[in-house]
């Protein structure tokens, strides 16, 4: 697959997925699920989507106006499957974390956690998997293509 569309392809995934979060927090939010703690909901959430977001968009921006080339690099395709895989399943694990607290708070009352305490809890399993989805995507748009 060409650096191009492989790099197209993860974009869709993390823009999608970016603007399906901040929906989810601005209703959220908008609801008073968080509280006083509103702020801190979105510098939870904030940080987990936007640096791979704006990485991409800085990547695209800088190659809006260059010609395409004819001898694009290639990305193996077992390799764009793990990065789509990996990115795909944090994206997902991220929103569904989004979504939980008042599931959480049905399921065990005795917990007495807020639903910012959650997410800022949620930090322990998705911190790992945001380096290696940070990993493959910084792999397919730090690869400087060929001129």
């Amino acid at each position: 697959v060409t650096l191009r569309i492989a790099r197209w392809r993860m974009a869709k995934i993390w823009f999608g997925f970016a603007a399906v979060v901040l929906v989810i927090l601005i209703a959220q939010a908008a609801g008073g699920i968080y509280g006083d703690d509103t702020k801190r909901a979105f510098s939870w959430a904030l940080p987990n989507i936007i640096p791979n977001v704006a990485l991409m968009f800085s990547v695209f921006a800088a190659d809006a106006l260059r010609p395409i080339s004819q001898n694009e690099p290639k990305v193996r395709k077992q390799f764009l499957s793990l990065s789509t895989a990996v990115s795909a399943f944090y994206l997902v694990l991220l929103t569904v974390t989004l979504v939980s607290p008042p599931f959480v708070d049905v399921i065990r009352p005795s917990a007495g956690q807020s639903p910012i305490e959650f997410l800022e809890l949620s930090n322990l399993w998705l911190t790992p998997l945001q380096g290696l989805a940070v990993t493959s995507v910084g792999v397919l748009f730090f690869v400087k293509d060929q001129d």
